[in-house]
């Protein structure tokens, strides 16, 4: 008789409710490359049209933020560390503590009365979880 595994059966019910069916954190690598192409090509555009430039920029960022998330996930306990170690694990540090936080006040955002503090709190945080991954994902 088998064993009832709880994740497997979330990952079924995942499955049945359509959730999860998207990319998956393996799949960001070639995202972050795509990104940087298109950044390439928006660059190459810029000389004729140059408010393309901006949106190369925001390609720049989105490649370096993805590139951030892989590194988060790619380094583990055990693994040797890069020469910068030091500086990449007080990233992951904000970053996972500003997650709890975004967290934290995603909860409290039904508050009658200051529900409306707390969403914008919660946005403002996200961005900072952006800008902290684009940093960790900057150096690599």
């Amino acid at each position: 008789m088998q064993q009832y595994d709880s994740d497997k059966a979330a990952r079924v019910w995942q499955r049945v409710r359509g959730e999860g069916q998207g990319l998956e954190l393996s799949e960001l690598p070639s995202l972050a490359a795509e990104e940087s192409a298109l950044a390439a090509l928006y660059r190459q555009m810029a000389r004729a049209h140059p408010e393309c430039q901006s949106l190369a920029r925001d390609c720049s960022r989105s490649a370096a933020i993805l590139r951030g998330i892989c590194l988060f996930q790619e380094q583990q306990p055990g693994k040797p560390a890069p020469p910068d170690a030091g500086v990449r694990n007080g990233l992951r540090l904000c970053c996972a503590r500003t997650l709890r936080c975004i967290s934290a006040y995603e909860k409290l955002a039904d508050h009658q009365e200051y529900g409306c503090v707390f969403r914008r709190l919660a946005e403002g945080k996200k961005d900072h979880v952006c800008k902290l991954l684009e940093l960790a994902g900057a150096g690599k």
